[in-house]
C-alpha cells in the first residue's frame, strides 16, 4: 500500500474520532475507545514505517553488495567462480529480484550446455552486466 494513502487513511479516521470526541464530552467510553483507537493507529503506523525503513536498507545493502561483487570480478574470481558468486548472491536476494534470479539461472544453464570455450566468460559478462543493472537501479 502507497504510505501517503495510509497516512491519509489514518488521519481521517483519527480526525473523525477527534470530532465525535468534541461532540461528546462527557461520555468516558467514546474517550477511552477513542483513545485506544488512536494508540492501536499509532502503533500500526510506526510498525509500518519500521518495516519500510526495514526494506529500504536491504536494498541499500544489496546494491553495496552487488557493487562490491562487480568490482572484484576481474581480480577476485575465475570466470567459473564469478557465475557461482554472482548466482548465490541473486539467489539470496531472489525474494526482491525473482526474475532477475530465474534469468541468471538460465545464464548458467547455457553456459552449461554449450561447448565453447568462452561460455564461461559470456556467461561471466552477461551476470557482471545483470548485477550491474541492480547497482545502478538502486543508486541513491
Amino acid at each position: 500500500m502507497n504510505f501517503l494513502l495510509l497516512l491519509t487513511i489514518i488521519s481521517g479516521v483519527v480526525s473523525i474520532i477527534g470530532f465525535i470526541i468534541t461532540i461528546v464530552k462527557d461520555n468516558k467510553w467514546y474517550k477511552t475507545i477513542s483513545a485506544i483507537v488512536c494508540a492501536f493507529a499509532f502503533i500500526w503506523i510506526s510498525i509500518y514505517i519500521h518495516k519500510l525503513e526495514l526494506r529500504i536498507d536491504r536494498v541499500k545493502d544489496v546494491y553495496r553488495a552487488a557493487s562490491q561483487l562487480v568490482e572484484k570480478k576481474d581480480t577476485k574470481f575465475t570466470s567459473d567462480g564469478f557465475v557461482q558468486a554472482a548466482l548465490s548472491f541473486l539467489e539470496v536476494n531472489k525474494d526482491l529480484y525473482p526474475d532477475t534470479y530465474m534469468r541468471a539461472i538460465e545464464i548458467e544453464q547455457r553456459m552449461r550446455e554449450s561447448k565453447s570455450i568462452y561460455a564461461s566468460v559470456d556467461a561471466a559478462s552477461e551476470l557482471s552486466g545483470i548485477l550491474n543493472g541492480i547497482a545502478i537501479l538502486n543508486e541513491e
